[in-house]
């Protein structure tokens, strides 16, 4: 028998569903990113004044990690906190002197300017963080980062500018019925459609700059996925001059940075993708999900996320409306693949790093990382092919992905086949074993 000939259960509504599924969930809400906008807005307008001082250049602004990548989750348990990272962009003819002073100079004007407005808006400001510096105070179980990086000039001069003034919160909603009618409704609720989960939205609604001028222009066409709405025309003009930058540290050195070498290679993974990667990003939320779930940072090193992305890209096959077959599958590699050295032969320069090296604990670490990928595997395939009550199989969900899985019992669909199976097992009669017959003993005269 093929696996395509074995029955499964159906518990896609459970990770798709509106507004109860486990994805909807994982989103962050319009409130939420109406107020990291706001911050933002107001991080970006200090940061140009001082910094088109000090240096007779305005700096530019980039989204980094997941909110660049379109796979960023709001907390998953207590005591996380949800990351905004905004790098700020300056070229490298700004800093002409010894790297280390340059540094110095430059996190002194920012870390000035940022303390001003922390005071104005009643934030705080945590430079403790050696590769950024961090506010807090302005939402509950967030913090906004901001990276320091000195760009090759010509990379510099290719990223075009969007002005504050030009890229509001309305200008994306209002009026767009595509939208669900988002500005009408008054919509509260978790986003469930391409501003958050298409990179190039999140680009447009944040205002980023982008190479060669090239934003998003939001079309309403229906995509594969169904309801949602992944359809984006771009300016395909010809592609940047993508290198790796500098990260500036708070301590003054200088690191080299892969961030967009990592966005490059994973946007352009999701642009081969049906729906333009829509689902894939899924895949990934949810096993991100999983690992803040079930690795507790103070206890232990967890799996980073560009790990869990390549391993995710490197196993993900599209399976057309079930996110439950295609995280099974997914899921089912990892138990090996963590026990392996993870890598990236497709991000340029990066081709040979180590993404789970765990800094030299790597086979306590990943040991660990493989038996709970394994009993994450079991519980996805005990869903699949052996509950045969939906409130098992949410029960068993809930176990291994947290509270945010619904307890909507409808949403789950349990195959005929397998209920069948159950009813028949329990219905079987008792088989009696026969007693053994008994051989006289042959011994004797």
């Amino acid at each position: 028998m093929n696996n395509s000939d074995i029955p499964v259960n159906n518990f896609h509504r459970v990770l798709r569903n509106e507004p109860e599924g486990f994805f909807t969930q994982l989103l962050p809400t319009r409130t939420q990113l109406d107020t990291f906008k706001e911050c933002k807005d107001l991080i970006q307008e200090a940061l140009e004044v001082i910094l088109k001082e000090v240096y007779d250049v305005k700096p530019k602004f980039r989204l980094q990690g997941s909110w660049a990548y379109g796979t960023c989750n709001v907390p998953n348990r207590i005591g996380q906190e949800m990351d905004f990272d905004y790098g700020c962009y300056l070229p490298e003819r700004c800093f002409p002197d010894e790297q280390k002073n340059e540094a110095e100079k430059l996190i002194n004007h920012v870390k000035q300017c940022l303390s001003q407005l922390c005071f104005d808006q009643n934030w705080e400001l945590d430079d403790k963080n050696p590769s950024c510096l961090r506010i807090r105070g302005f939402m509950v179980d967030a913090h906004f980062d901001v990276p320091l990086y000195a760009v090759p000039d010509d990379m510099f001069n290719d990223l075009k500018d969007v002005p504050i003034s030009s890229r509001k919160n309305s200008d994306i909603v209002e009026g767009n019925e595509g939208f669900d009618g988002l500005s009408n409704r008054k919509y509260e609720g978790s986003l469930n459609f391409s501003e958050d989960t298409q990179p190039q939205a999140l680009s447009e609604f944040f205002g980023e700059s982008n190479f060669g001028g090239r934003s998003g222009v939001i079309t309403f066409g229906e995509s594969v996925e169904g309801r949602q709405f992944d359809g984006v025309q771009k300016n395909e003009s010809a592609q940047p001059p993508i290198k790796d930058i500098s990260l500036i540290r708070n301590d003054g050195e200088w690191k080299q940075s892969n961030c967009e070498r990592v966005r490059e290679w994973f946007l352009g993974v999701c642009k081969e993708q049906p729906g333009e990667g829509q689902q894939l990003r899924s895949i990934v939320r949810y096993i991100k999900a999983w690992r803040d779930y079930n690795f507790d940072p103070s206890e232990r090193k967890q799996p980073i996320s560009l790990a869990l992305m390549i391993l995710t890209v490197d196993s993900y096959e599209h399976c057309q409306q079930r996110d439950d077959k295609a995280l099974a599958k997914v899921v089912s590699k990892l138990p090996n693949r963590f026990l392996e050295d993870v890598t990236c032969p497709n991000i340029k320069d990066h081709e040979e790093e180590v993404f789970n090296d765990y800094n030299g604990d790597k086979n306590k670490y990943r040991r660990q990382d493989s038996e709970l990928a394994q009993e994450f595997s079991d519980t996805l395939n005990y869903c699949l092919t052996e509950a045969t009550e939906a409130r098992k199989c949410l029960y068993t969900l809930k176990v291994c992905l947290g509270d945010k899985i619904p307890s909507n019992e409808d949403l789950v669909s349990i195959h005929n086949e397998i209920s069948q199976g159950a009813i028949n097992a329990k219905n079987k009669p008792v088989q009696v074993a026969t007693a053994p017959a008994i051989i006289p003993s042959q011994t004797g005269g």
